[in-house]
């Protein structure tokens, strides 16, 4: 087993989602990646649960993001990123996996 990249105490005051930021200072590579989190169940020590999520870090393209991310296929980021700059990059995007929109004007809900 490989010695830990990374490991911090975090403390959660409240049930629900929550957002954990990998420090930037972290020097990942591109390629694959799992983290594992111990989240207790009770204040009894040693009950506690383990959790693992599996991500791929990429490097994009400064020019085009979009592009980079859809190559990568990390498409919910390159389909937000397009329609978040140009509905025409979106249409792009969803036509490259063979989706093709009417031409009424649609919103994001």
């Amino acid at each position: 087993m490989t010695a830990p990249l990374w490991q911090e105490k975090v403390n959660i005051s409240k049930k629900g989602l929550f957002l954990l930021k990998v420090p930037q200072s972290l020097p990942l590579r591109d390629g694959n990646y799992v983290l594992t989190a111990e989240i207790p169940c009770s204040t009894q020590e040693d009950s506690s649960s383990f959790m693992r999520i599996a991500f791929r870090k990429v490097s994009l393209e400064e020019v085009e993001p979009q592009k980079s991310l859809a190559e990568n296929g990390i498409w919910y980021d390159a389909l937000l990123s397009a329609w978040t700059t140009s509905k025409t990059d979106f249409e792009q995007l969803l036509e490259q996996v063979g989706i093709v929109l009417p031409d009424e004007k649609f919103e994001i809900f």
